[in-house]
């Protein structure tokens, strides 16, 4: 129970971020980053499909309403949460993990190369699949990508930068 109540304590805290301090940001007019990608990667592995979809689904559902928007949040978490879920069942051993006493996969459970290398592909599907929604003008995809990969850059870093000032 413990454990609920701090994941629903760091969404919250996620959410407001989002909502009242990076929605104002924009980068050049057109980069917007979106941390609150982190909170997916805090979902626990041993909660089945369904479990994290709906955990998804909620999430995303409270982005968009402080945020505003109809429903790209909610999509593109669904889309990271059900990609997320995929790659940690098909390419990572997570008996091995949970021997390891880790619930969720992280740095100390599978290294850190192989870390970032996971969180910024799920953080790229993200914003891919956001941005392809905001603009949904599939004549400039390239446009498009070139937004995502530089907004996922900024949202990692931010994560990045997240988890070292947790971490003290």
């Amino acid at each position: 129970m413990n454990n609920i109540f701090r994941l629903v304590i760091i969404a919250l805290s996620w959410i407001f971020i989002q909502a009242f301090i990076f929605d104002e940001i924009t980068i050049a007019w057109w980069i917007k980053p979106l941390p609150y990608v982190y909170f997916l990667f805090l979902i626990p592995f041993d909660i089945n499909k369904y479990g994290n979809l709906i955990v998804g689904y909620f999430f995303g559902l409270l982005v968009d309403a402080f945020s505003g928007s109809t429903g790209l949040h909610t999509t593109a978490s669904l889309i990271a949460v059900f990609t997320k879920y995929f790659i940690d069942h098909n390419f990572f051993n997570l008996d091995s993990i949970q021997l390891q006493g880790h619930r969720t996969i992280n740095e100390r459970s599978v290294g850190t190369f192989t870390f970032y290398t996971y969180m910024f592909s799920i953080i790229f599907i993200h914003h891919l699949s956001y941005f392809l929604l905001d603009y949904f003008d599939f004549t400039r995809i390239f446009t498009i990508i070139f937004i995502a990969i530089i907004a996922s850059i900024f949202s990692g870093l931010v994560i990045i930068g997240s988890r070292i000032l947790a971490n003290r």
